[in-house]
Parts: structure tokens; sequence; C-alpha cells
């Protein structure tokens, strides 16, 4: 958490001082403590900070007065001395008195400092129960704030929301504007480690709307963390303009901690704009503001790795790599970027053995990620950035001529892309709701992803294997595989024959541009020509096979293939198209021996009774295949249920995205993608004829309901790139079956579309259904 009105990311707990009075005596002055308000020295030793002294003389005037603020001053000074084990015996001699209360929270804390979280929490609970029957609201918010730091720190991400909602909620009802400052601010760090940035925004509106204007320590905290969002935004002008803003609002009172922050992320901003002078004049600021004697933190050595980079001082950069990497308390999140920079360096200095290791580590490092499903693989801010090291490494071996190793490390990139798509799909509502939504719906949308990605990395079809093994099994596939650099769009074709390595295009924002008016304008054949060109230029793939299997990437992931006019043709008419996520998917779709024995098909239309098209069409799909169609009540989650072992699923229902993820509706209640795939409800073909089942705003076509099934065992679904008219899908979907589609679905869907070709029918009413899988 960066620092806010918390301090170091914490409540600030009020000192205990006495205020003495002055006597003027013959010129003189003397402190009038022990004589007259503290015959102690209770309060005097406190206000020294002599705490030990102060734990003798504040526990003797309890034992003789019997008054309840020397016992809280007690409680303080062993909370100054992190003297547990009294702080937990003077909170066992308070049990049942009106002292105890406050106590534990000071046991928590000094737990939690040294890392005793379990018991940490326990303390800060039996607080939060004395708190609560006394109806103490604002006690109540200070310990389910401290369980949710606990919570926060620990990785539990759905109980520190929990807990931070909590105590936002009881600070509301003691109307202690600070303590909800310090939840929002809890909330803020948890939605910014999970990468929920419209969430964030929102919590940020909260907290300006109750910081008073002329609170300059608060204004300052606000900036710093509207800066952290900026940043994870992308957006780093603005981020700098709030720190530069923050900076201004300085009174010299802040702590090092808040300068060192304000100056670090101003280092890391102004790297990415490209002003290393700056960056560098920052980097003096931050060394400043460093504790005596304290340990160094790793984004600051990375930073000033940076800029030694930015200015060509290679073997300065590399020497505090290699420190940072040497440290002991060094993460795994930390870690791979470590690694990437060294790689980045070695590539500047064409150290071509140290820029595959450090590729390669960046890589490995990201893997174990993906394994353990660690925090890291929720970033969905940091997605593209962990894309970088595969990037670069393929890019290596790809010009290198090394092109099994180029295979080798985009199947690995590829394994991540059902991870990553579903991660984008889950962040990318719209940050319309309202901020007390936001709040209730995050633990919500933290299960939701906590339930799927298990599954997710569990499936076969999210599993990388050896480029070696991949050329081996291929047999008489063709693919042609899209892969996306920073700087261009490469294609790799596999097939019997090996693997060809080839860039397409280098210039990415036209590329993109062409993509996206394309989407927006299928019926235009001059971008169906153009991009035909670009995406399949002539001697790419062979024009003797029947059928091609295509791996999208980013940019392409959105452009309806079947439509692309190649050699005056359009794609369609001369090869069936399918659609995998990887070479890998698709071979262990091939292999899957764990295929049920299907049973009849199960038809579902209109289950709202608000689709009258849906109604008609699942009605007409029963009649081709003699079947029984559930329509309106009928079509129920029982029913959808019990098709995990069909031939056949039809879907006709309303569709979209929410905090659950990729979801589809029936009569009693939505299916969303985690739940498909942890019930394993796999037909051997699904037809989604519900809106753009197959869109997604991530790279390729993953991120969708079409394939969640796809991940938990179907060998085929039919899924749609947009919303098609009624007619148009009635039509499309009488022909498709006409076809034979429970046969052969991928030829069918061929014949379907070039047939609508002939009829010289719009793309648009046929080009978005794409088949994904491999039948």
């Amino acid at each position: 958490m960066t620092d806010n009105s918390a301090g170091d990311g914490a409540i600030k707990q009020s000192q205990l001082t006495a205020t003495f009075g002055l006597l003027v005596i013959a010129g003189g002055l003397l402190i009038a403590g022990c004589r007259t308000g503290d015959p102690f020295g209770c309060a005097q030793a406190l206000a020294g900070e002599d705490y030990a002294q102060a734990a003798l003389a504040c526990a003797s005037a309890y034992e003789q007065s019997g008054r309840p603020e020397y016992a809280g001053q007690v409680a303080q000074a062993y909370y100054k001395l992190h003297d547990t084990e009294q702080l937990r015996s003077w909170g066992e001699r308070l049990a049942g008195t009106a002292n105890e209360p406050g106590v534990w929270s000071k046991l928590g804390k000094l737990l939690r400092a040294n890392g005793e979280y379990r018991q940490a929490d326990a303390a800060f609970q039996h607080d939060y129960e004395l708190y609560r029957a006394a109806h103490d609201h604002l006690g109540m918010s200070l310990c389910q704030y401290w369980r949710g730091y606990v919570a926060w720190e620990t990785a539990n991400y759905r109980l520190a929301l929990e807990y931070a909602s909590a105590s936002f909620d009881a600070a509301k009802k003691a109307d202690n504007v600070k303590r909800e400052i310090n939840a929002l601010y809890l909330l803020f760090s948890v939605f910014q480690d999970l990468g929920y940035n419209d969430s964030s925004e929102e919590i940020l509106g909260l907290i300006k709307a109750r910081i008073a204007h002329d609170d300059s320590s608060a204004q300052i905290s606000y900036l710093v963390n509207e800066s952290v969002l900026r940043m994870s935004q992308q957006r780093m002008a603005l981020a700098r303009d709030a720190l530069q803003k923050s900076l201004v609002l300085t009174t010299g009172q802040e702590s090092k901690r808040t300068l060192r922050s304000i100056y670090i992320n101003l280092i890391e901003a102004n790297l990415s704009l490209g002003d290393i002078d700056s960056a560098a004049l920052q980097m003096e600021k931050a060394w400043e503001y460093m504790e005596p004697g304290g340990r160094v933190q790793t984004p600051l050595l990375l930073n000033q790795a940076l800029i030694h980079t930015a200015k060509g001082e290679y073997d300065q950069s590399l020497d505090i790599l290699q420190s940072a990497l040497s440290r002991e308390d060094i993460t795994a999140y930390w870690r791979w970027q470590v690694y990437h920079e060294i790689g980045k360096v070695a590539e500047a200095r064409s150290d071509d053995d140290l820029l595959v290791e450090a590729y390669g580590q960046a890589i490995t490092t990201l893997e174990g990620f993906r394994n353990t499903l660690s925090l890291d693989e929720l970033r969905a801010s940091y997605l593209d950035k962990k894309r970088q090291p595969y990037e670069a490494l393929f890019k290596y071996y790809a010009v290198s001529g090394d092109e099994i190793k180029a295979l080798d490390i985009v199947e690995k990139a590829k394994a991540r892309v059902f991870l990553d798509a579903y991660i984008h799909a889950n962040h990318a509502i719209a940050g319309s709701a309202t901020a007390d939504a936001v709040i209730q719906q995050a633990p919500q949308r933290f299960d939701m992803l906590s339930e799927l990605l298990p599954a997710m990395n569990a499936s076969p079809v999210t599993q990388p294997r050896q480029a070696e093994q991949l050329l081996r099994q291929i047999g008489g596939n063709y693919v042609l595989v899209y892969f996306e650099t920073a700087d261009g769009l490469w294609a790799l074709v596999v097939n019997a024959d090996g693997v060809k390595v080839r860039l397409l295009y280098s210039d990415m924002p036209l590329l993109r541009d062409l993509v996206y008016q394309f989407a927006a304008n299928p019926d235009d054949a001059r971008y169906a020509a153009t991009l035909g060109a670009l995406l399949i230029p002539a001697g790419l793939i062979s024009r003797s096979i029947d059928k091609l299997y295509i791996v999208t990437d980013s940019t392409v992931g959105q452009v309806p293939f079947p439509a692309l006019i190649v050699n005056g043709r359009r794609l369609v008419q001369d090869y069936a198209l399918g659609f995998v996520p990887s070479i890998s998917s698709l071979l262990a779709l091939e292999q899957n021996d764990t295929a049920p024995q299907y049973v009849d098909p199960v038809i579902i239309g209109d289950p709202l009774n608000n689709l009258p098209s849906a109604n008609a069409e699942a009605l007409n799909v029963g009649q081709q295949l003699n079947s029984p169609s559930y329509i309106g009540a009928h079509a129920s989650q029982e029913v959808f249920f019990s098709s995990a072992n069909a031939s056949l699923l039809h879907l006709a229902t309303h569709s979209g995205l929410s905090v659950n993820g990729p979801w589809f509706s029936l009569a009693d209640g939505e299916v969303t993608a985690a739940m498909i795939m942890a019930e394993k409800i796999s037909p051997r073909l699904v037809i989604l004829a519900s809106c753009a089942s197959g869109s997604t705003d991530n790279r390729g076509l993953w991120g969708s309901l079409g394939a969640a099934f796809l991940a938990a065992g179907s060998a085929g679904v039919l899924a749609s790139l947009w919303s098609v008219d009624d007619q148009a899908t009635r039509d499309f979907m009488e022909a498709f079956y006409r076809h034979d589609a429970l046969s052969n679905p991928t030829l069918a869907l061929a014949e379907v579309q070039r047939e609508f070709v002939l009829q010289s029918r719009p793309a648009s009413q046929w080009s978005g259904f794409m088949l994904l899988g491999i039948i």
C-alpha cells in the first residue's frame, strides 16, 4: 500500500502525551509534572520516550489509582517497547474490565510486524468482539481495518476486501471520516493488486470527496495514490502531473517514506516518458530520503539501473541488476523484471549468451506464477508487461534462424493466453457502477477469478508442449500461428514438414487501424483485400490443403478470417477454417482419451420469453434434428447441466459480461464460464447462437464463453464475433444443420459460408461465425 493518511500503510495511533505547565521561577523554568498532574511520572516518561520507565511508572499508577488512562498508557509503553509478552499479559490482566479494549489491537500490530499473521488476526478479532459488545463502531472499524491489512499482506484478497468493506461501514456509523478514508485506501490497495483500475478510480473518487481542501497531508496522500493508478493505466503524463502537485504541497514535515515514495514514482513516470535527466535528479532525491542504515528497496535499484541503461552505461546497469538478484528478500514479482532488464542490457551489448539466459530466467519465473496462480496472475494491468520477455526471446530466435526454439517460446506464450484472457475479460467491465456497488461486488469478482483460473490451469488445453514434441505429433494438421511483438507481426507455419517463421508487417499502429476498420465494416471488400494481402501474403500457406487451423493473437484476434480476400477469393472458399488457442491445445483436443459416450442433443432457447427469434430458432433446430427443444421455463440449469455428455448443445439465449465474467442466461439464473469449467460441461459440439459469443477485447478469442467450453473438454464450439440480425442468424443456422453439422461442423460451416458468398450475401451476415476447436 502506498503512503496515505494511515502512515506507513497503517492507521496512526494517537500518542498519549501530557501537557506540562511551565512555571517561571527566579528567571528559570521548572517542569511541574511529578508534583501536580503526574505524581507517578508516567506521562513524563512517555513524553520523554523512556518507555521502559513509563511501563513501570504507569503500571504503578494504575495499581494505586485504578484510573483507566494509566492502563492505556501501560499498553502504549509496552507497544513502543515491542514487548509482545508483556502486552499479552497485560491484556489478560485487564480481561473483563472496561480497560481491556485496545490492548489486543496493539498486540496484533506487533505480531503482524513480526510476521505472526495468524496470531495477529486472532488478537484483532478479540478486540473486535469487545468493541462490538460495547457498540463501539470506531473501535470495530479499527479492528476490521487491521484484519483486512493482515489479509492483504498474506494475499487473502477475499477476506481483505470483506474486512475493508466492514471497516468502512463501521466508520460511517461512527461518523469518523478519517477512519472511512483509511478503509478506502485499503480497498484501493487491494484493487490495485488485483488490477481493478475501474474500481480503484471509484474508490479514489470517494476518498477525494472526504478530504478537506486545507489538509495538505491528506491531499499529498491522495495525489500519490492517484499517481499509482495512473501508472497502472499507463497514463504516465498524468501520473507525473499528480506527483508534481504533491511536491508543491509538501511543507517539510512529511515522513521520509512519503517523500521517498513520491520521488520513486516520479522516477518511473519520467523513465516511461523518456525524460532521463529528470529521472536521474529524482533518483538523487530518493536516496536522500532513505532511512539511515535502511535496506534499499528493489524498485529503487531497478530504476537506478534503468537510468544507467538509458544513458548507455551498461556496465553500471548490469552491476546494479546483478546485485538486486543477489538479495535474499527479492520476490518473484521483482525477480522476473530484473532478469528482463538484464536481457535488455545484454541485447544492447550484443551479448547473446547473457540475453538467452536472462530472458529465459524471466520466462521461467513467470511460468512459476502460472503454475501457482499467485497474486501476480491476477494483476490485469501487468499482463501485457509479462508478455515482453516471451516476445524478446522469440524475436531473438526468429531473427537468428532458430525456428524450433522460436516455436517453443510461442507455445509458452500462448499457454498464458487462456489465463490472461479471462483476467482481461473480468476487468473489461465498464466502470459505470456506483461506488457502493464497486465495494459490494469486489469480493464476488475475486471469487469468480479464484474459481475460474484453477480450472483453466488444470485443463489439458492450456498445457504447453515442447516444440520437438509438437512436430513429432502434428501429423496431417496444417497450422498458421500469428505472434505479435512490440514492433511487428510474425507468422509461423507448422506442419509435418517442420516450422517456418516469417515477419509479415512492422507498422503495428497502421495494422491495428486496418483491423479495427475491417471489424467495424466487414462488408467493405477493400479492407478484406488489404488485410488479406498483409496477413496471408503470397507463398505463406500451401494451396494444396483443404483445412487450415489458425492461432490468432492480439491485433488479429478480431479479424473475420473467412471474409479475407486472398488471390481474388474469400479465404473460406479455399480452406475450411478452424481456430485453436495453440498447437498444444489442438493436439490435446485430438488426443483426448476421456471423451465420453455422447448422448442425444440438447437444444435450449429463449429462457426468459423475450427473444422470439431465439424461440423459433430452437424449435426449428429441434425439428431438424428430431430432438426436444427446451423453451422458456423449461430452459433451466438442470437441463443445461444434463448436457455435459451431449453430442450437441445448442444455446439461443442472452449472454454478456459481468463481475462474474462471461455468462449466458437460463430461466432460473445465469451460467458463467467458471461454472462451465468447474462442472466440466463438455458436449462434443456447442453452438452458441447468443450475441457476440466469441468476442473479447484481448489477445485472440480466448476470454469468451466459447473458449470456456473448449477448456472444459468440448471438441468444437461455434461462436460469433459480433451480433447478427435475427433472420440472417436463422437462415445461417438452418443451412449449417442442413450441411450435416453434427458429423463435420468445420466443413459444414465452410460450406454454408461458401454458399452465402455465391449468393452475394453481405460478409457481416456470415463471416463472424467461427469454429473453435478441431471438429
